[in-house]
């Protein structure tokens, strides 16, 4: 089949969402690394969707650069010389690609019409079956909400109805009637179904030039913490002159509102003073609209028990690895309802929340650019001849695991001021594995420090299948097994 590769750092995987929806609004068939299934021979699977593509795009931005994933990936298509598409972001072009005409998309647009067409003549559209997304919109719905009319006013591009709309269905969203006000508890717990679904429709139907995560990537350019419910003055007022609601040092009143495909992006939904959603007095869009944008970015990194993420995602960002780490601790004892100081047992490591899970462990990958992360644990763990069974793999075997990522050195396994929180570790090294309950014998408790994780391995392979099995406890120092009691 034909598809277009996209070549990209994972750090900028906010736009490749957006890239990504609008390519498939062409009906255009895409292939992201992402569709690589757990255990799938990495670099062989990367060959071969090089080799297969019909259009090789590539999004320059300084993190892509450093990646030597992308560097490959282009230098291959150099060599196949396929038809290459540079799209530069962020940073300088690059030399490797200086030959090509490059399509500019600073500050987050996405490319004119024309390159959509061009790609539509080289690589042909799927049919509407083949689609890899269903042309049937989700329009779920927590509170029971109806956004079929939304979704018509979308597709026909009447943007100022469905601004309107948007802000009918969202007070109604939290429980409140029209010519309402949000409160400040409104926006910080907006029922995360809903809001998706808004945003999806902005920004499917706009082909990604609109929409509350189109506006949470410009508001984080301007130096905003994702992390924050606030802001101050200056960064809101700057973020509001890029989506075009402050002109001249002056906010825009309802007819200046641009309701055409020409506004600038992230113009809508919202734009609307009258529509009393967030910019109905500068008070309220400075306490209102930034906490939807941290909504949506905790409603973007999903958890099954409610834990906001947003937070680890900022220390990572930051490769503020001691503290994403301590971060990771402290919430994933959360997850299984216990507080800090308080240590696992191995069935709740095995009955983990998987989306959690998932979640802590695609944001350490991706902010450490695939080093760190328990998914790359459990690689390196199976690679030194352990079996993912939930069972202690052996002395020699998890003695060996633990030198590879660097918890084991001269034959012992090292303290917690030993763990290195800089860039260089070893790969692997982070996070550390929660500790774990290992042996109750005589009511004598041993905890373990990286013995727990077997179990989390087990976890991250088998996901949301159950666990029929009597769970064994070993002891750390001989690896005996001791069952529990």
């Amino acid at each position: 089949m034909s598809f277009i590769f996209i070549s990209y750092s994972r750090e900028d995987v906010a736009y490749i969402k957006r890239l990504v929806q609008a390519l498939q609004q062409y009906e255009l068939p895409v292939w992201l690394d992402e569709h690589t299934d757990d255990g799938t021979i990495w670099t062989h699977v990367l060959q071969e969707k090089v080799e297969a593509c019909q259009a090789f795009l590539v999004v320059m931005t300084p993190r892509s650069y450093a990646s030597s994933w992308v560097q490959s990936e282009v230098t291959y298509a150099l060599e196949l010389k396929k038809r290459i598409f540079p799209l530069l972001l962020e940073g300088n072009r690059w030399l490797s690609v200086s030959a090509l005409q490059t399509v500019d998309v600073t500050n987050g647009e996405l490319p004119p019409d024309k390159f959509f067409d061009g790609l539509c003549k080289l690589v042909p559209p799927m049919s509407s079956g083949s689609l890899t997304l269903s042309n049937d919109d989700d329009l779920s719905s927590e509170r029971g909400i109806d956004y079929t009319r939304l979704r018509d006013l979308l597709k026909s591009g009447n943007w100022k109805t469905a601004d309107m709309e948007t802000y009918k269905l969202m007070i109604q969203a939290v429980g409140k009637g029209t010519n309402e006000w949000f409160s400040e508890k409104d926006c910080d717990s907006f029922p995360c179904t809903d809001l998706l679904t808004i945003d999806k429709l902005w920004t499917k139907y706009s082909k990604g030039r609109f929409g509350l995560s189109v506006q949470q990537q410009i508001y984080a350019s301007c130096r905003a913490k994702l992390d924050e419910k606030c802001t101050d003055n200056e960064v809101w007022s700057e973020f509001c002159k890029q989506v075009g609601w402050r002109v001249d040092g002056h906010w825009i009143t309802s007819s200046d509102v641009v309701y055409d495909m020409s506004a600038l992006p992230g113009h809508l939904p919202g734009g609307n003073p009258g529509s009393r959603v967030w910019v109905d007095g500068f008070a309220l869009g400075i306490w209102c609209h930034p906490r939807l944008l941290h909504r949506i970015e905790a409603c973007n990194l999903p958890s099954e028990k409610g834990l906001d993420y947003s937070r680890l995602r900022s220390f990572l960002q930051a490769c503020n690895w001691q503290a994403a780490n301590q971060e990771t601790s402290e919430l994933m004892l959360l997850a299984v309802g216990k507080k800090l100081g308080d240590v696992f047992t191995p069935e709740e490591l095995l009955s983990f929340p998987f989306t959690d899970l998932q979640t802590i462990d695609s944001l350490w990958e991706q902010y450490s650019q695939g080093k760190f992360g328990f998914s790359v644990q459990k690689q390196l763990y199976v690679s030194c001849g352990a079996k993912l069974s939930a069972e202690y793999p052996g002395g020699q075997v998890f003695s060996n695991f633990g030198k590879i990522v660097g918890w084991r050195v001269d034959n012992t396994w090292i303290d917690y001021d030993q763990v290195d929180f800089t860039g260089t570790a070893p790969r692997g090294h982070l996070p550390m594995p929660p500790s774990t309950l290992m042996s109750k014998i005589d009511n004598v408790v041993e905890v373990g420090d990286w013995f727990g994780f077997p179990y989390l391995a087990y976890r991250l392979e088998f996901g949301r299948s159950p666990v029929h099995r009597e769970i064994k406890f070993f002891s750390i120092d001989d690896g005996s097994y001791k069952r529990h009691k």
